[in-house]
């Protein structure tokens, strides 16, 4: 009786030394995430012309873009807008650089962010996401594009500026640069 349980001690012993460690769980994909800060747009981007409008100051208004590399190459985007006038809402998006206005398509890219964010006041933060179809990597290296914040009220008539002026614009940026 001895000698079977002396043997299958040491067939479990040998099993037990011999099981090697499940490698699928440090070969698991590590996901990427960038963030990206804007602050009001005192026209420091490209030259352009800073916001303007008479109406009310939004120069404490900011935004952060968060992008998070997601399974099947798409890209988890979170735009989170500070300090937005409550109740004023606010078209919020990505525009493609293009050459036929001054330097942006005049639709917001949906394949990337367009949504419309209501304020919530000095000092609160409100925030909203979209899955895009691209990559990580396409978004962060090759995508040339702007991040915009717009005001949806017309600036002060009397200045003449258009609504493809970066003047309406409150937040204004390049997009994951």
């Amino acid at each position: 009786m001895r000698f079977p349980f002396i043997a299958l001690l040491g067939i479990l012993s040998v099993l037990a030394f011999s099981c090697k460690k499940d490698d699928s769980a440090d070969s698991a994909k590590v996901y990427r995430r960038q963030v990206y800060n804007y602050r009001f747009n005192s026209g420091q981007v490209l030259g352009k012309p800073a916001y303007y409008n008479r109406r009310v100051r939004l120069d404490s208004m900011r935004a952060m873009v968060v992008l998070e590399e997601q399974p099947y190459n798409q890209t988890l985007i979170t735009v989170s807008l500070y300090n937005a006038p409550g109740g004023q809402v606010f078209p919020v998006g990505v525009r493609r650089v293009d050459s036929t206005y001054w330097g942006y398509a005049d639709a917001f890219d949906v394949s990337v962010f367009a949504k419309k964010m209501t304020g919530k006041g000095l000092n609160s933060v409100v925030s909203d996401s979209n899955r895009s179809r691209y990559s990580y990597d396409f978004l962060t290296k090759e995508y040339d594009g702007y991040f915009l914040v717009k005001d949806v009220i017309a600036p002060d008539t009397a200045l003449h500026i258009d609504t493809t002026s970066s003047a309406v614009f409150p937040i204004f940026g390049t997009f994951a640069r």
